[in-house]
């Protein structure tokens, strides 16, 4: 009897249906079961669901895309800013922290609760707002955290929350970190509400 030859990577990457479990396709679920995260998802996505109860820490969304790599320091910052914030309000939670260009939670949702920020850019000025949704395939809440901005309550899951934003006033774009400071107990209360009961 002769051995039967896989092409996964090959197959894989062309027909995105198909696997080699069992002679069967798997579906993206589980092919993220499996460990095979980097065959079904974008730069941009998140490789990590988090743990039920927990959170997931996403990079920063920033706007116009173009800005990314100069807003890199600030956008740190504020997803540090973030992170101590969370840290020192639920202690208990295990927070799991995306690196870099990871800013959305993979179409099955996240499974803890997601905390991001967006950061819209012009010239040397900044907004920022947060970004919380429970777990799954749950709406984000929109939180404005530093300059004057008006937005909608929520978005749907997955939705450019940009869209929604109006900004009313800029901050320095170095001093994002120390303006989000006036506004920190509404995004916890945010992060806390999408825990659930």
């Amino acid at each position: 009897m002769r051995p039967i030859i896989c092409l996964g990577l090959i197959v894989i990457s062309l027909l995105p249906g198909l696997g080699c479990v069992g002679g069967q396709g798997r579906s993206e679920v589980q092919k993220i079961e499996d460990g095979d995260i980097d065959l079904v998802l974008s730069p941009e996505i998140s490789r990590s669901r988090g743990e039920p109860g927990g959170i997931v820490l996403l990079w920063p969304r920033i706007i116009p895309r173009t800005e990314g790599e100069r807003l890199r320091g600030p956008a740190k910052a504020l997803q540090d800013r973030l992170k101590a914030m969370l840290e020192e309000a639920f202690p208990d939670r295990p927070i799991d922290v995306r690196p870099e260009g990871e800013r959305v939670c993979m179409k099955t949702g996240c499974l803890a609760a997601s905390v991001g920020v967006l950061i819209a850019v012009k010239d040397d000025n900044c907004v920022a707002v947060t970004l919380v949704s429970e777990p799954g395939r749950s709406p984000q809440k929109l939180t404005p955290w530093a300059g004057r901005v008006t937005t909608a309550l929520s978005v749907p899951f997955r939705e450019p929350p940009e869209s929604s934003v109006r900004i009313d006033e800029f901050v320095e774009c170095d001093l994002l970190p120390e303006a989000t400071v006036e506004r920190e107990q509404q995004v916890k209360d945010a992060v806390r509400q999408a825990f659930g009961p």
